[in-house]
């Protein structure tokens, strides 16, 4: 089964980012060269994704601009001779079906989720959070992918996370299948140390089926709280079996500033045209330190 959705909640008001993050979106924030939603996008798309339903709240029409034409910077640039900068931007533009939905009430990431229910036409679909960049040779939605042709059941990727880190994520209890895969047995919401089953932490790529809209719609907020797509998933246990993945690749936390500065350096490490000069500049700092 080709996975041909994914859903990116883009709703969040990025506080750790402020003041940048009163104008601009977290989502847009450059690793390097490139927007966080865009590596995301560019990761899903190379695993064979064709349309994405972007959430986004009423304060971030700046996203939904980014993923419309802009005739008169096309012409600029055109009239210009910069064919370079014009294909960068139609690249973005062309490689992918976009629907903007707005969540017009911030209660978390599970009612994020839930907003793009009415645009699900397949019976599973991706969840992607662009604060997680992964750097991999296979894209991680492939890596899922693959793991989904096998087992045929929901997949979350996961990671070893420090002790000290696991109150910070949700974390799985999981019996193990392979090397990678396992059975997630249960999953707890930003456990404290003593309670956590394991530091196995839910990371931002969930391969999910259409049932979990109904397990997010029967978990309603308390009073101040939010509905949470980790109460959802723990239904979704109960009902089936859910897989957990060890990925390969290195992931950023690029919600967090120094996340993004370390994914941006590793980015432009990689890059032939300015690794060189990355280099050198990275030497620079350590030495002056």
């Amino acid at each position: 089964m080709k996975i041909r959705q994914a859903v990116i909640p883009a709703a969040g008001r990025g506080k750790k980012f402020l003041p940048v993050t009163k104008k601009v979106p977290k989502e847009l924030l450059p690793v390097y060269d490139r927007p966080c939603i865009q590596y995301v996008i560019e990761e899903a798309v190379r695993a064979g994704v064709e349309e994405f339903i972007i959430v986004i709240s009423e304060y971030k029409s700046e996203v939904k601009a980014f993923f419309e034409r802009d005739i008169s910077l096309e012409e600029w640039l055109l009239q210009n001779g910069n064919q370079k900068y014009l294909d960068l931007i139609k690249n973005i533009e062309n490689i992918a079906k976009y629907k903007i939905v707005v969540q017009e009430e911030l209660l978390g990431l599970g009612h994020a989720v839930l907003c793009a229910e009415p645009y699900i036409k397949d019976e599973y679909f991706f969840v992607l959070l662009p604060d997680d960049i992964i750097d991999a040779e296979i894209p991680v939605c492939q890596q899922m992918a693959e793991v989904f042709s096998v087992h045929q059941k929901p997949v979350v990727s996961v990671m070893q996370v420090p002790w000290d880190q696991v109150h910070r994520y949700g974390i799985v209890k999981a019996d193990p299948l392979s090397e990678k895969v396992g059975d997630v047995k249960s999953i707890v919401e930003k456990p404290n140390r003593e309670n956590a089953p394991s530091n196995l932490a839910v990371i931002g790529r969930y391969l999910l089926p259409q049932k979990i809209f109904g397990h997010i719609k029967n978990n309603r907020p308390v009073m101040g709280q939010e509905i949470e797509l980790t109460d959802a998933l723990q239904e979704l246990i109960q009902e089936t079996v859910v897989n957990c993945f060890s990925f390969n690749g290195d992931r950023f936390d690029a919600g967090t500033p120094l996340g993004l500065l370390s994914a941006s350096l590793t980015m432009a490490l990689k890059n032939p045209d300015s690794k060189e000069k990355v280099t050198q500049l990275v030497k620079m700092l350590a030495s002056s330190v």
